[in-house]
This record gives structure tokens, C-alpha cells and sequence, in this order.
């Protein structure tokens, strides 16, 4: 659970950033991840969540607009699939790499179903 509230925020964090055109293919997170920004604890009952050594890591880069993060555990020992709307892709990032891979292209502009019955 903490290891995904994480990869979310990290996620929803870095989208804003993404400038470039060019999406980072997986790699070998030996260099990763980024740490970046700070996190702000305004009330106790966040560190019943997060712990306190918790940061924001960026786990991939270059995506125009990304959005609707999705934590797929059995999915390549734990997967984040997230899509880039403007390049109607769907995108997974796995456990221990920096950088994504397509998932699923067309991706229909993210879908009209929802996965856990939004």
C-alpha cells in the first residue's frame, strides 16, 4: 500500500514536468530513481500512512499528458500501467526499472471501463 500511495504521487507528480517527446524506455534502476520535491506532513495522521523517510521518486519521464495510474500487483512481479492521453497509449512501468514500455496502443483515449468498478 505505501510503496503504491508512493509510485502515485510520484506519477502524478512528475506529469506536470514532462516536456520532452521522447519517452525513456525501461532500464536498470541502478542510477534511479530521480528523488524529487519535498513532502509537506500538515497532519499526524499522514505518518499512520506514509512513513517519514518516504520521497517522491520520478519513475519515468517524456509523456505529454499522463494520467490514471493503476497498481497491477500480479502483473511482472508489480506493475504501474498509466496512459498518455494525447499519444493514446497506455504505458506500464515495472518494479526496479526507470522508464516505461507500451502496453497498449491503440489504447482508445484510456478506455470507457473502469478496471475496479469506477
Amino acid at each position: 500500500m505505501r510503496s503504491t500511495l508512493l509510485l502515485l504521487a510520484a506519477l502524478c507528480a512528475t506529469a506536470p514536468l514532462a516536456a520532452q517527446t521522447t519517452v525513456t524506455p525501461p532500464q536498470p534502476a541502478e542510477d534511479y530513481p530521480k528523488t524529487i520535491g519535498t513532502i509537506e506532513r500538515l497532519d499526524p495522521r499522514f505518518d499512520e500512512l506514509v512513513p517519514k523517510d518516504a520521497r517522491v521518486e520520478q519513475i519515468a519521464d517524456g509523456f505529454d499528458w499522463s494520467e490514471g495510474p493503476i497498481w497491477m500487483p500480479e502483473l511482472d512481479r508489480g506493475s504501474l500501467l498509466f496512459s498518455d492521453v494525447p499519444a493514446n497509449m497506455v504505458y506500464q512501468w515495472r518494479t526496479g526499472t526507470y522508464g516505461a514500455s507500451e502496453w497498449l496502443k491503440p489504447s482508445g483515449y484510456t478506455g470507457d471501463r473502469g478496471r475496479a468498478g469506477e
